[in-house]
């Protein structure tokens, strides 16, 4: 979480909020988080790996599912500092022996219900086994 929360050297000044679903990692409860907060308890493995146009070997058995998303408008800048974020995900998790997985296609609509808003949906990432 350190790695994906260091400021972003860009133009773009916009806020990605960052939603995980815990699935199974120790010492953390089930549930979706945001920002690093707990907010909702409960085991939403499934619905993960179905956001995730039902990739289920990813989001769903993965320890970690990630959606970033972001109220904003500006696409392109936006999703250059969502793809910043992910790749720091990427190396982090690589570096930890635990491997990563980018997502590139998701429920946008289903996503925001799920998480509660209505930001655009930038990304989703999945991580440990």
């Amino acid at each position: 979480m350190e790695a994906i929360h260091q400021p972003v050297p860009s133009d773009c000044d916009e806020a990605v909020s960052v939603y995980m679903v815990v699935n199974k990692v120790i010492d953390m409860p089930l549930g979706l988080y945001k920002d690093g907060a707990y907010i909702k308890y409960g085991d939403f493995a499934r619905q993960a790996g179905y956001l995730s146009l039902e990739q289920y070997s990813l989001s769903q058995q993965g320890a970690v599912a990630f959606f970033l998303t972001s109220k904003a408008r500006n696409y392109q800048a936006l999703y250059q500092k969502a793809g910043i974020i992910g790749h720091r995900l990427y190396v982090a998790s690589l570096y930890l022996g635990i491997g990563c997985s980018g997502i590139g296609a998701y429920y946008d609509d289903e996503v925001n219900v799920f998480v509660e808003n209505d930001e655009m949906v930038l990304y989703a990432l999945a991580i440990g086994k």
